[in-house]
């Protein structure tokens, strides 16, 4: 699937999903990433398969749960996003098309030091974010960009261009 050819999963996504959106979603996040793996960088792309202990989310794998959610900045828990959860397929496309011009990279270190890569599909304000772990690339998050974070994830991609 070319870039330009991504939509939303739903159009009837709500504040949480039908079983069976959550069932579709799930089916996405394991063809994509269980049942045709793929590399970056001579590196496999992988993902956390241990169950989760998310109370809505119980059971499923840590990686989909982590996609489909987001930390509230008044709780500190993790609640479904319906934004992140609509697009969970563009994930793996927008890695397998990081080559694209459309897909801007680039690398930085979070408050803690740690190194990740950042896969920037700015047309779709969507960023994939992943973490070396040797030998491979683990996914870490992927999620909406708003007007007001666009500015500062330029500044990244900038900075890390020169």
């Amino acid at each position: 699937m070319a870039l330009d050819n991504l939509e939303v999963l739903f159009d009837d996504l709500g504040l949480m999903p039908t079983e069976e959106q959550l069932q579709e979603m799930l089916g996405c996040f394991m063809d994509d990433f269980v049942h045709s793996p793929f590399k970056i960088k001579d590196c496999n792309v992988k993902v956390i398969m241990e169950q989760s202990w998310h109370k809505n989310f119980r059971g499923m794998p840590e990686t989909f749960v982590h996609l489909i959610t987001r930390e509230s900045k008044y709780t500190g828990r993790r609640e479904f996003d319906h934004e992140r959860a609509n697009r969970i397929h563009w994930v793996k496309q927008i890695l397998v098309n990081h080559t694209s011009p459309k897909v801007k990279y680039f690398e930085y270190a979070d408050e803690k030091g740690v190194l990740k890569y950042h896969f920037w599909y700015e047309e779709g304000s969507f960023i994939v974010i992943l973490k070396p772990v040797q030998p491979d690339l683990l996914v870490v998050t992927a999620f909406c960009i708003d007007e007001f974070e666009k500015q500062r994830y330029r500044k990244r991609y900038n900075a890390f261009r020169r």
